[in-house]
């Protein structure tokens, strides 16, 4: 049985480098009473603004995918919130269901490692967080194109060309990370993950076209072993690791919807949670 209820609160993060202000939605351990809450088409069982336990807890830092939101991902998060973990979500500027205007651009792949910092640093400065974030479990997670972010705030060197570096710094808050169907393409030299020191978490799908077997396979090659713990979904897809979506929009025009024929979304969500927390702990 979980020891808690899974709160929810909306911060913001600001990166004065370009003077912009973006949105960062924390889901975490709660003490109060849940109540069924309108997440755009999406709804969930959650406490707003309640309160959190008298104790430190382990953060987890995470990355949407490109041109989606942290809602997709809410059976996880609120999962893990449950189980005593803080999610931090940024809401990607200029790569998200919103807003897509930096998606296949430079400036998106050198900024969105740095969301995930500022999100952080904002969240260490929150009062409802005061004195309630463990510092020394910190985690970084992101799924497909925020498996990249991961990396990258890992300390992997991308490259968007050649001869065309990625200015990207590693932060060392990041104590462990989780990379869920990365998208890896920017990593393709010998030593661009070599700078990368933490544990690290690997978890891809069998059957997944938009970041097929090849881009797991560049995490293997190029990650010590003694870092990496592997996890292959079998019968799994991209959108595999996405929450069920409402019957309205799981048609077969929508790709986010589906999955590989017999595979258990739904049911995939609690093994996902284990495999998480089973890894960080």
């Amino acid at each position: 049985m979980n020891p808690y209820q899974a709160g929810m609160t909306r911060l913001s993060a600001t990166d004065s480098d370009r003077n912009l202000t973006f949105g960062v939605v924390v889901f975490y351990p709660s003490l109060g009473q849940q109540q069924s809450v309108s997440l755009g088409p999406f709804t969930a069982d959650l406490v707003t603004e309640g309160i959190l336990p008298a104790q430190k807890f382990p953060v987890i830092a995470f990355s949407h995918g490109g041109g989606s939101s942290a809602f997709v991902y809410r059976d996880l998060v609120c999962r893990l919130a449950r189980r005593g973990f803080i999610v931090l979500m940024p809401i990607h500027p200029g790569n998200s269901r919103d807003d897509n205007s930096l998606a296949d651009t430079v400036e998106n792949l050198e900024r969105r490692p740095r969301h995930l910092s500022l999100a952080l640093t904002a969240l260490l400065a929150s009062p409802l967080f005061a004195g309630k974030v463990n510092e020394e479990r910190i985690a970084v997670m992101g799924h497909s194109m925020g498996g990249y972010t991961a990396l990258a705030a890992s300390g992997a060197k991308g490259w968007a060309g050649i001869g065309q570096p990625l200015r990207t710094e590693a932060d060392p808050r990041f104590r462990a990370a989780i990379l869920l169907a990365p998208a890896t393409g920017w990593f393709p030299m010998n030593d661009s993950l070599s700078s990368i020191s933490i544990p690290t978490l690997l978890v891809y799908a069998e059957h997944d076209r938009i970041c097929p077997r090849w881009q797991a396979q560049l995490v293997m090659d190029l990650l010590p072993a003694r870092l990496l713990t592997t996890r292959m979904i079998e019968n799994g897809g991209h959108f595999s690791f996405l929450s069920p979506f409402p019957p309205a929009m799981a048609t077969p025009t929508f790709p986010p919807s589906q999955d590989p024929s017999g595979f258990d979304r739904a049911g995939f969500q609690g093994e996902l949670v284990e495999m998480v927390i089973k890894f960080l702990t």
